[in-house]
């Protein structure tokens, strides 16, 4: 089966996430290389940085890691083991099944079902192989790096500081990992991939742009419909400065950061 070449950055550093003493490293997706250079499945992606597929141009839309799809025809001997991400990832399953896990839960997606990762969260795909499937995905940087940092949406998103602020606070209060999507966001991915196999540019971008922020209004109004989470809310003002309280005991080298009240309410949201 034909795959598209790869082209990464030889050295190109890999992002790191420090929380205290641990540190983590970003994905590099090596058992992927491997298997769409053993033609072993189809592969079209734009990316930057360590991700694999066509090289984004840095005025084409930053912030975005890599947007993609592969297309496995058949069983596979390979997998993606428990892996981290810099970004936000969205994963929509096409068709096939797919074994996924997000800590100790552990899922089968079907056909109309998206995974979504936080940043840095651990997750797998495969368990530990993957079967015949047709996944999408995009990862999208918000700029974590530390636990006590603050998301940093891309300019481009045309959605209100308003509606961004309430998608991240459904992203990380938000307990389930794997939604069933309306047709709209299947349209949406599968506009992204047609980007993807064209080798969008620059010339490109502003198409690519409009898919983008429609999948992620889509999104928004997916977090809408769900029923209102069980228990205290992240949006209490209160859990947010409790949770930047404990990041600083945890984290030495956040208390030499030179904090002022803007700078701690940005953080505490």
């Amino acid at each position: 089966m034909d795959s598209a070449p790869f082209v990464v950055q030889p050295h190109s550093v890999v992002p790191m996430y420090q929380d205290g003493a641990s540190r983590y490293f970003a994905d590099t997706c090596a058992p992927l290389v491997a298997a769409a250079q053993s033609r072993l499945l189809k592969f079209a992606a734009l990316a930057r940085g360590h991700y694999p597929g066509y090289r984004l141009d840095a005025e084409v839309l930053p912030g975005i890691l890599s947007l993609g799809h592969w297309d496995a025809r058949r069983q596979q001997s390979w997998g993606l083991p428990w892996h981290r991400n810099e970004g936000m990832e969205f994963s929509y399953l096409e068709s096939g099944s797919l074994d996924f896990s997000v800590g100790a839960a552990e899922f089968t997606l079907q056909p109309g079902d998206v995974a979504i990762t936080r940043p840095w969260q651990p997750h797998r795909v495969g368990n530990p192989n993957i079967g015949p499937s047709r996944l999408h995905w995009i990862i999208l940087d918000v700029g974590v790096r530390h636990p006590e940092d603050s998301w940093v949406w891309p300019d481009w998103l045309l959605l209100s500081r308003q509606e961004l602020e309430e998608l991240r606070c459904a992203l990380r209060m938000h307990e389930r990992p794997v939604l069933r999507v309306s047709s709209d966001v299947r349209h949406c991915f599968l506009q992204i991939a047609h980007a993807a196999e064209r080798h969008a540019t620059a010339a490109d971008s502003s198409r690519l742009a409009i898919r983008i922020n429609d999948l992620i209004l889509c999104l928004l109004e997916l977090f809408r419909a769900q029923p209102a989470p069980s228990g205290e809310a992240w949006t209490d003002p209160r859990q947010h400065v409790h949770l930047f309280l404990r990041r600083l005991a945890r984290n030495g080298s956040s208390l030499a950061q030179p904090w002022t009240v803007e700078s701690m309410a940005a953080t505490c949201g």
